[in-house]
């Protein structure tokens, strides 16, 4: 299940780290690379990665996508979210900010396949009300910040976790509290290693 995947975890995330990137010291971090990222391996990296945000979900959420960034324009956006089938599952805050329902893995690697942008951040909510009060709070978050995840900070209390996904590595880093990290992630990325592990009849 985690073929060509690599995993780094850090509970707590570094203090250095924590400071240079405007975080928490107290998140934790875990991150889902690929091991191979030539153009022949992209897919299945790319399928991997769907199928285990799909599994971080617990059951009664959905998950929720924002692009972060988005390079498409306002129109090719709507364009995007009819052709892929989002539009119904889609709210958009304004012509940048869009709120995703991704109610299938094929809403996610649709996101993941055509969605360009900076980044794009998955957040997971059983309504999709707290999702929308967190990008609300992002767009009026005040201070200067490095990155795009420092804002969703703020917002750990409503969700535990993000999902951060960045094309250019081809990776997931979820950063999140320490019971975030290893109840909803680590368990099951244990759980599957050791079924892996197995031997086979």
């Amino acid at each position: 299940m985690l073929e060509n995947l690599g995993v780094l975890l850090e509970v707590p995330i570094s203090g250095n780290e924590a400071r240079a990137r405007q975080l928490p010291q107290t998140v934790g971090k875990l991150v889902m690379y690929a091991l191979e990222k030539s153009k022949e391996m992209r897919a299945l990296n790319m399928t991997k990665l769907v199928e285990w945000l799909s599994r971080f979900v617990e059951p009664g959420e959905s998950l929720y996508a924002s692009p972060l960034v988005p390079f498409l324009s306002d129109k090719k956006m709507a364009v995007f979210l009819a052709s892929s089938g989002l539009e119904a599952d889609t709210v958009r805050l304004d012509t940048q900010t869009c709120l995703i329902r991704c109610s299938s893995d094929d809403a996610i690697a649709s996101i993941l396949d055509n969605c360009t942008s900076e980044a794009i951040v998955f957040m997971t909510d059983t309504d999709g009300c707290s999702a929308h009060a967190t990008l609300v709070a992002v767009d009026k978050y005040a201070g200067n910040y490095r990155g795009h995840e420092t804002p969703f900070m703020s917002r750990l209390d409503a969700h535990g976790g993000f999902f951060f996904f960045a094309e250019t590595h081809q990776s997931i880093e979820v950063l999140g509290t320490p019971v975030f990290i290893w109840r909803r992630c680590l368990s099951r990325l244990l759980d599957q290693a050791d079924r892996d592990s197995r031997p086979r009849c």
